[in-house]
């Protein structure tokens, strides 16, 4: 496996613990020699993209004919036809998929409560990050009204003035929620996953996790987990992706809706400091290795 990666230190995501034995190939974003970069691969076989970009769309520069070129050299491709993870363009897929969208609109219950967000994955973090890097490297217009995920906020519809709502770089949802502050975190690598269920009630954005209970499946257990296991491979089948993360929030009919899709999760994760695991056979440090093939 080469792992074609942007971002921090490949170490410090998920993907460098599955795929253990994976060469580490950086990707220059503005790269155009699309077969000096496959010389790279020292004969693997299989290739992840693993650009910590929410929009993808030719980085590298070369990225429609590295891929094609890839596939004609019988590599297997993973994560290459994914190329926009904005929340927008999630939930318009969701809809598309039949599931209830989480966008809200501009017209409803003036008194509904409503969630603010940056429509870029970390409010556009990885893109300034790379920006220093590369400065001519093609990015979505960044959000200036909401810099960083915890920034993000809830108020009421009637709260929300209209620049707002006609700001593209920023993405409005509906406030879905469950009397225990139960979320979801899944993990899905090529038809292996695990739901982690875990219980926050003290954030709406639920951003500090490490002390709170948190139980992990690698098969449904119940009626939720099941509906996550089967709303993971149908998104993983719609968006043509084989390794990524999720978040969903719960409401209290055990219905799942889909937040985020993440193709680059970070993973630093301390066992001593995760406190609240409540499944010792899987215990979250331990996610990596039940995702890896067999």
């Amino acid at each position: 496996m080469v792992i074609y990666h942007l971002g921090f230190p490949a170490h410090s995501y998920l993907a460098a613990k599955v795929f253990s034995d994976a060469r580490i190939v950086p990707c220059d974003p503005l790269e155009e020699d699309w077969k000096a970069i496959i010389e790279r691969r020292g004969g693997l076989t299989a290739w992840l993209f693993h650009i910590d970009l929410s929009v993808q769309d030719r980085i590298p520069a070369c990225r429609p004919d590295l891929v094609k070129d890839l596939n004609k050299v019988g590599i297997r491709v993973l994560n290459a036809n994914h190329i926009d993870q904005r929340k927008r363009t999630l939930q318009l897929k969701t809809h598309e998929l039949g599931y209830m969208s989480l966008t809200a609109e501009e017209n409803g219950d003036p008194e509904e409560r409503l969630l603010i967000k940056a429509d870029l994955n970390v409010a556009g973090g990885p893109e300034r990050r790379t920006l220093q890097r590369f400065p001519k490297m093609p990015v979505p217009h960044l959000p200036n009204r909401i810099c960083s995920p915890s920034e993000y906020y809830a108020t009421e519809r009637q709260q929300i003035p209209p620049e707002v709502w006609n700001d593209p770089t920023l993405q409005v949802e509906r406030l879905i929620t469950n009397h225990r502050g139960i979320f979801l975190r899944t993990f899905y690598n090529q038809g292996r996953g695990v739901v982690s269920v875990i219980e926050n009630p003290h954030e709406i954005v639920k951003k500090s996790n490490a002390a709170c209970k948190r139980w992990n499946y690698t098969q449904p257990a119940d009626e939720l987990t099941q509906n996550a296991f089967a709303m993971m491979a149908k998104y993983a089948k719609a968006f043509e992706v084989s390794f990524f993360a999720a978040d969903w929030v719960v409401d209290d009919a055990s219905r799942c809706y889909l937040v985020d899709l993440n193709l680059t999760p970070q993973w630093v994760v301390n066992r001593v400091t995760q406190t609240g695991n409540m499944t010792p056979e899987l215990h979250m440090a331990d996610i990596p290795d039940a995702l890896k093939e067999k």
